[in-house]
């Protein structure tokens, strides 16, 4: 993953305000919402839009790309998060 996020960067030309990581960003994504990595169950369920839809490409685009995962606002959470996400 760190290798992977080098190459982005390192080959990523353009304001540094536009930089979203492929790398990261869904990994920040689900730490953000609470979600833990090693379970698909609980994302599925938080991204579909009822308990017996799928996951749409809409819901799946929202939940990685609606928040800038980046954004110092988002910090509480992600230490409140570290707290309530076992795995992490």
């Amino acid at each position: 993953m760190l290798e992977a996020f080098g190459q982005e960067l390192e080959s990523f030309k353009g304001p540094e305000k536009d930089f979203r990581s492929g790398a990261f960003t869904p990994v920040l994504q689900r730490q953000l919402h609470g979600i833990p990595d090693d379970y698909t169950s609980p994302l599925r369920e938080y991204m579909a839009a009822g308990p017996e839809d799928d996951v749409s490409i809409a819901n799946a685009t929202h939940f990685y790309l609606g928040v800038d995962p980046l954004n110092p606002d988002c910090i509480p959470t992600y230490h409140r998060n570290l707290i309530y996400i076992r795995e992490s």
